[in-house]
């Protein structure tokens, strides 16, 4: 039997995989889903990207307006002290003055 995947529709996931990996752009406006809030930014060449609902991030982001120009900036990931939890994954997040 063959397979073909199935591609996502809409943004593409912001994924900051190492730590020191960073995003720069603007903020284009913030969404409500499933998991939370979240918000579309663009980066310079007009790629728009969605960021995942993680709460340190989202409270990082909370303080931002739409158009603000945004550093983001994976610090590191914290295991989760419970077991079948996802790590907690640290953020910095600058806005441009």
């Amino acid at each position: 039997m063959a397979y073909r995947e199935i591609e996502a529709k809409g943004f593409n996931m912001l994924i900051l995989e190492n730590v020191g990996d960073q995003f720069e752009g603007k903020i284009k406006e913030q969404l409500t889903g499933h998991f939370g809030p979240y918000w579309i930014l663009v980066d310079k060449d007009g790629v728009e990207f969605s960021t995942p609902s993680h709460k340190v991030l989202v409270n990082r982001l909370n303080a931002c307006k739409n158009g603000d120009q945004v550093r983001i900036t994976k610090l590191e990931s914290i295991p989760p002290t419970v077991p079948g939890r996802n790590a907690t994954t640290m953020y910095k997040v600058e806005v441009s003055e």
